[in-house]
C-alpha cells in the first residue's frame, strides 16, 4: 500500500505503518491543516495594515477635536480675563461701579421673581392634577384613598 520511501517525504502516517505500530488509517494522526494560499495571507495583511492606518487617523482626529473643543471653551474665559485686566488697569469711577451693581441687583431680583412665578405655577398645576386624581380614585368602586390625602 505505502511505498517504502514515503517516510522520508514528511508523511508521518507512513512511518507508523512501516514500523508495524499502525493498524491502517485508524492509527494515523490527523493531517495538519493545510496552509492557506498566499493570496489569502496577502489579503489579511492588507486588511490589517488598512485597519492600522484608519486607527491612527481616528486617534489623531479625536485628539484634534478635543483640542478644538478645549480652545473653544477657553476663548470666552480669555476674553473675560482680558476685560478684567483692562478694567483693572484704568481708574474706575465710583458712579460706574454703583451703576453696575444696580444692574446686577435688578437682574438678580428679576431672576428671583421669575423663579417664584414658575414655582407657584408648578405647585398650582400639581395640586390640580392631584385633586383630579383623587376624584377619579373616589369614582372607582372599592378604591383606597391616596396616602397623605384627607377623606371628605
Amino acid at each position: 500500500m505505502d511505498e517504502p520511501g514515503r517516510a522520508e517525504d514528511g508523511d508521518p502516517g507512513s512511518h507508523h505503518e512501516r514500523d508495524g505500530a499502525g493498524g491502517g488509517a485508524a492509527a494515523r494522526p490527523a493531517p495538519a491543516a493545510p496552509r492557506p494560499p498566499r493570496r489569502a495571507i496577502d489579503a489579511v495583511d492588507w486588511h490589517l495594515a488598512d485597519k492600522r492606518g484608519k486607527r491612527v487617523w481616528s486617534r489623531g482626529l479625536r485628539l484634534l477635536a478635543i483640542a478644538l473643543v478645549t480652545a473653544g471653551a477657553l476663548q470666552p474665559l480669555l476674553d473675560w480675563a482680558a476685560e478684567c485686566a483692562r478694567s483693572a488697569a484704568r481708574t474706575v469711577d465710583p458712579k460706574q461701579v454703583q451703576n453696575r451693581l444696580a444692574l446686577l441687583r435688578a437682574f438678580s431680583d428679576d431672576v428671583a421673581a421669575l423663579l417664584q412665578q414658575v414655582t407657584a405655577f408648578w405647585v398650582l398645576e400639581f395640586q390640580s392634577n392631584l385633586l383630579r386624581l383623587e376624584r377619579s380614585n373616589r369614582a372607582s368602586s372599592g378604591s383606597v384613598p391616596l396616602h397623605g390625602t384627607a377623606e371628605p
